[in-house]
């Protein structure tokens, strides 16, 4: 069995700004459709070129996040949605439930956290798990049989990330993500991380410390002494972002194995749906 699992928001952003050039528009109503036509085109070609036996689609809950309880300006920076894509996101909401698509959204809840706990639970029921996502937080539960699944330029075209991949790339190991983010931060969520330490001095100091625990125990150990006056500085916010980068695991989730089973999406009937929109 393989279960694929989507965070609805990156797709329905990625399909909007790679459509948006094109101007479409709904016959019907003449309003913007463009991230809808996308999604769904995306969408169904995963589904088509990685034959999953489950779904599952997350969304962010669109209300305060828990993170926001721990640093109010988390995620602060990002700009607010377009208005001409709020009515499209609510649409493929609709038509995701009318094809029987389960769809996972929580209050308060990220859909990185709601997609890590299903990995949680079901990591033993699935040969593999694969997760579309552009979250480099993600990078920290992946496993022999969990993957990520990333864009690549053009609308429909995947790669696929795992382990062995953060490895080469990264030079640290998925579990040190959270250690290696406490460094480097995320600009895209507002996370500050280590002011003036980027992504390879933050690679380094994991290698040679393991995480960021063990880092400032043995801070007075740091033999550049521009990086080390860096760490203290930012020792607030080092541990910060790694709280902040750690994702929860542990979600309520009430949907059972068996919801997430592919739906019949083809049918006739179903896909009449796109003809009456």
């Amino acid at each position: 069995m393989k279960l694929l699992i989507i965070d609805g928001h990156a797709l329905v952003f990625r399909a909007y700004y790679a459509f948006q050039s094109a101007g479409l528009t709904n016959s019907l109503t003449g309003l913007p459709s463009g991230a809808v036509f996308g999604f769904f085109r995306m969408f169904f070609k995963l589904l088509y070129d990685f034959e999953p036996t489950h779904v599952a689609l997350t969304f962010d809950p669109g209300t305060p996040l828990e993170r926001n309880k721990i640093f109010p300006d988390y995620k602060a920076n990002r700009a607010p949605m377009p208005e001409e894509l709020r009515p499209q996101v609510e649409e493929i909401l609709q038509i995701c439930e009318h094809l029987g698509f389960p769809i996972l959204r929580i209050v308060g809840q990220e859909a990185d956290d709601i997609i890590a706990t299903l990995c949680e639970l079901y990591e033993k029921e699935f040969e593999e798990i694969l997760i579309f996502s552009s979250d480099k937080d993600l990078f920290q539960i992946l496993k022999d049989n969990i993957k990520m699944l990333r864009s690549k330029k053009g609308a429909n075209d995947f790669i696929v990330i795992d382990s062995s991949w953060v490895k080469e790339e990264l030079g640290i190991e998925p579990s040190q993500i959270t250690d290696f983010m406490g460094i480097v931060g995320d600009s895209s969520d507002n996370i500050p991380g280590v002011k003036g330490i980027g992504e390879k001095g933050a690679a380094k100091l994991i290698q040679e410390y393991f995480n960021l625990e063990n880092l400032y125990k043995n801070i007075e150990k740091v033999k550049n002494p521009s990086m080390k006056e860096k760490l203290l500085a930012s020792k607030e916010n080092a541990f910060l972002s790694k709280t902040l980068a750690t994702i929860n695991r542990k979600v309520p989730i009430s949907h059972k194995i068996k919801d997430f089973q592919l739906p019949d999406y083809l049918n006739i009937h179903k896909i009449q749906i796109f003809k009456d929109k």
